[in-house]
């Protein structure tokens, strides 16, 4: 959602800030989301006070803003892992938290030693790579 918001609308980090802790009224929901989203894409997010952090835990939860580090982590598990982006995904959803855990090179390792005694995922995985022209 902040993606299509912020094609119309660009707030300083100043603004952002002020429009987060309530300082300054948002002009709609929208506004609040674009708010929360630049703090996050900035990283200022967590540099601030903890609610801060806290609640933009809770937005990229519920799933109103994304978190940027998210993708680089993900991207780091499939280069790491040699696993097809799908099966990072389906992978992170059978093993849920280990993010917490462990270290993206540990994560990713633990995701190939799991995937490969799993049969019928690497039947799945295959049966996907065979479908979308030997690509993930």
């Amino acid at each position: 959602m902040a993606d299509a918001i912020e094609k119309a609308e660009k707030l300083s980090s100043y603004d952002a800030v002020l429009i987060a802790e309530g300082a300054q009224e948002a002009k709609s929901k929208e506004q609040y989301i674009l708010a929360w989203q630049t703090i996050i894409d900035s990283g200022l997010v967590w540099e601030l006070q903890g609610w801060f952090g806290r609640t933009a835990e809770s937005l990229i939860e519920q799933g109103h803003c994304t978190d940027p580090r998210e993708k680089s982590r993900q991207d780091q598990l499939v280069q790491l892992s040699g696993l097809a982006p799908f099966e990072v995904v389906l992978a992170k959803q059978l093993w849920p938290g280990l993010e917490k855990k462990m270290t993206v090179a540990q994560q990713a390792d633990y995701f190939r030693r799991k995937w490969a005694n799993l049969p019928e995922m690497a039947r799945l995985a295959s049966l996907h790579r065979q479908e979308n022209g030997g690509g993930s």
